[in-house]
């Protein structure tokens, strides 16, 4: 179980790297979701902030699948959130650890996304 966190974490650690060369960094989602007023934002800006989040979130359960490997055994969760966890409460949670850690905005904003939900949420 130990080596396949660390796989993993080597894995989101690299993929992070990679990500900030040719994806959506830190600073890319901290501007166009995060700088101004959650009402000012527009439509089309409100509609990819949201569907971003969710995006990573299904991720954090993709990432737990593979862990598991489909056998159903290993019940390794990365985040415990309540079942009536809502969008509008990742976007603040979100909102808050990117504005505590500008340091890491040059990281993938996936891997914020996650880190964010894990701070927010962890495992016992």
């Amino acid at each position: 179980m130990k080596i396949v966190r660390s796989s993993l974490l080597a894995f989101l650690v690299f993929a992070s790297c990679l990500g900030s060369a040719h994806g959506l960094t830190g600073t890319d989602l901290y501007t166009q979701c995060f700088s101004k007023p959650e009402l000012s934002l527009s439509a089309s800006d409100s509609s990819f902030c949201y569907g971003y989040l969710q995006g990573a979130l299904e991720t954090v359960l993709f990432e737990e699948a593979i862990v598991d490997n489909g056998r159903g055994g290993s019940n390794l969760k990365f985040v415990c959130t309540a079942d009536t966890l809502k969008m509008q409460q990742v976007f603040l949670i979100v909102r808050k650890y990117l504005s505590d850690n500008p340091d890491k905005l040059h990281w993938a904003a996936a891997l914020l996304v996650h880190n964010a939900m894990q701070a927010a949420f962890p495992c016992k």
